[in-house]
C-alpha cells in the first residue's frame, strides 16, 4: 500500500474512533445514497461503527527500519562517505523526519553520534514519505570500526543490519621542509594532506627508503624508523612531522604506515648533502 494511502486510512480510522466521527460517516453515507437516487438501504449506527474501528486499526500498516546498509567504495577519513539503506518499506525523508547516525562499534545506537561525525536529520536522495532506500553522508575525522544507525520518525535509534563499517587512514600526500638535507644534521619533515592520522607512539610511522627502491625495504641513508611521530599525540590529525638524521648521502623518499597498514610513498624527493663544516679562523 503506498505511503499516502496509508496516512489516508489512519487519518480516516482517527476519525471514526468517536462517536462524533461515526455520525459524521453516517451522514456522508445517507447524503451520497440521496444523491444518487437510492432508497431503503440500511444504515449502520454510529455506535456500531465506533465498536468496529479498533479492530480494523490493528491491521494499518507501519514504516519498517532499514536492515541493510552499503558504500559505493572503501570508506577513508576526511572523504564524504554516501551510506545507503534499504530492505525497508515507509521511510519519511523530509526534514526533522526520519534521521541517521554512526557510532562506535563499542557503543550502542543510544549513544551520541562519534566523534568528528553528525546526526543527519534530513536524509536524501530527495525528499519522500514512503520511500523503500535512504541516503546520508559522513564525513569522518577518525579511523576506526562503527556502527550504523536509524530512526524512524517518532521512533529510538536501531543498528542497521550486523555488519560494520571500517574507515581507514588517507595517507599524506605532500612532504615540505627547509633547507637542505645534509648528513649529520637532524632535519623535521611535514607531511601534509592526510586524515585521520594517529601520532601517538607506536601507532602511525614513517621511514626514508632509498631511490629507487620501494617501501618494503629497510630505512636507508642511515636513518631509524619513526614511530612517534608529532607535532604532538593527536588521533585524527591532518598532518604529521618526523625527525630523521642521515649518515649517508644520496636520494631518498619518505614513506608513511597507518597503524595496521602498509607504508605507502608520500610524494617527494629527498637530496641528502655532505655536511659542510664551518671552521672560524683566530
Amino acid at each position: 500500500m503506498p505511503a499516502a494511502t496509508v496516512s489516508s486510512v489512519k487519518t480516516a480510522q482517527a476519525a471514526l474512533t468517536t462517536p462524533a466521527g461515526a455520525s459524521t460517516l453516517v451522514a456522508q453515507i445517507t447524503a451520497a445514497n440521496a444523491a444518487a437516487g437510492n432508497s431503503g438501504v440500511l444504515l449502520p449506527s454510529a455506535a456500531s461503527l465506533v465498536l468496529k474501528v479498533p479492530h480494523l486499526a490493528t491491521h494499518v500498516v507501519s514504516a519498517v527500519a532499514p536492515t541493510v546498509w552499503s558504500i559505493p567504495k572503501a570508506a577513508l577519513a576526511g572523504s564524504p562517505v554516501t551510506i545507503t539503506v534499504s530492505e525497508c518499506y515507509g521511510l519519511q525523508l523530509g526534514p526533522e523526519q526520519d534521521a541517521a547516525k554512526v557510532v562506535l562499534a563499542s557503543a550502542t545506537c543510544a549513544s551520541a553520534h562519534a566523534v568528528g561525525t553528525t546526526e543527519v536529520t534530513n536524509l536524501g536522495p530527495a525528499d519522500n514519505v514512503g520511500a523503500t532506500t535512504a541516503q546520508f553522508q559522513i564525513v569522518f575525522t577518525h579511523v576506526g570500526v562503527y556502527k550504523v544507525c536509524y530512526k524512524l520518525s517518532g521512533s529510538a535509534y536501531e543498528m542497521v543490519g550486523t555488519g560494520l563499517l571500517t574507515v581507514n587512514t588517507t595517507i599524506p600526500v605532500a612532504l615540505s621542509y627547509s633547507g637542505e638535507v645534509a648528513t649529520i644534521a637532524t632535519k623535521v619533515f611535514t607531511m601534509t594532506g592526510g586524515h585521520g592520522l594517529q601520532l601517538a607512539p607506536w601507532y602511525d610511522s614513517a621511514k626514508i627508503i632509498a631511490v629507487p627502491g620501494t617501501c618494503f625495504g629497510n630505512a636507508a641513508g642511515g636513518t631509524t624508523v619513526i614511530t612517534d611521530l608529532g607535532p604532538d599525540d593527536s588521533s585524527g590529525a591532518t598532518a604529521a612531522t618526523a625527525q630523521f638524521t642521515w649518515q649517508q648521502v644520496g636520494k631518498f623518499q619518505l614513506c608513511y604506515r597507518a597503524l595496521g597498514g602498509n607504508y605507502t610513498k608520500v610524494l617527494g624527493f629527498l637530496y641528502a648533502y655532505t655536511h659542510t663544516m664551518t671552521h672560524t679562523c683566530c
